[in-house]
């Protein structure tokens, strides 16, 4: 069982090089249809560090939004590649208020997307989204997002006090 878990290891080792000289090499050349190739590969990104150098680089390119848009009107287009637009395109955009109306119908990946961009604005909500979505999560992902989610939390709460346990309690009730 050791060998086959080193085994599957080396084949994600492998896939992340490769999606990582993939990525570069479109940063580089910069071919015309730049920003659609890569919102179209968010599907083989094997993990959240990539994931994000996909966004770095995707954010640019000056057709990112043209992109974004098309992707994300497309029914046909994969989820991993809608989630990654809508990440990537304005809050205020039509393609993502579409989304947003209905974002409760919606898997656990878009569900996810739009709750990392919406959580500055909508914390409450967006926290109760990620903890009922997170139950449909494999557990590595679950837990990225909840330490992603915590980050969050830090940034945009007053610090607790921890000298004393009765004002920690007050301060967490009164952040919820």
């Amino acid at each position: 069982a050791c060998l086959k878990s080193m085994g599957e290891l080396e084949k994600i080792n492998r896939k992340q090089d490769v999606t990582t000289a993939l990525i570069q090499l479109i940063e580089l050349s910069q071919p015309d249809d730049a920003a659609n190739t890569l919102i179209q590969y968010a599907s083989s990104c094997p993990d959240e560090e990539t994931w994000e150098q996909l966004k770095s680089v995707l954010n640019k390119d000056p057709k990112k939004n043209i992109a974004c848009e098309s992707v994300l009107k497309n029914n046909n287009s994969p989820e991993p590649s809608k989630a990654l637009a809508m990440e990537l395109i304005s809050p205020e955009s039509e393609p993502f208020r579409e989304i947003q109306a209905k974002i409760y119908e919606k898997s656990a990946v878009l569900k996810i997307a739009y709750a990392k961009v919406m959580f500055l604005k909508e914390p409450y909500d967006c926290a109760k989204l990620i903890l009922e979505t997170c139950k449909e999560l494999p557990n590595q992902k679950a837990s990225w997002l909840m330490n992603w989610m915590a980050g969050q939390i830090e940034n945009t709460t007053t610090e607790i006090n921890t000298e004393s346990p009765e004002e920690t309690v007050k301060t967490m009730e009164r952040l919820g």
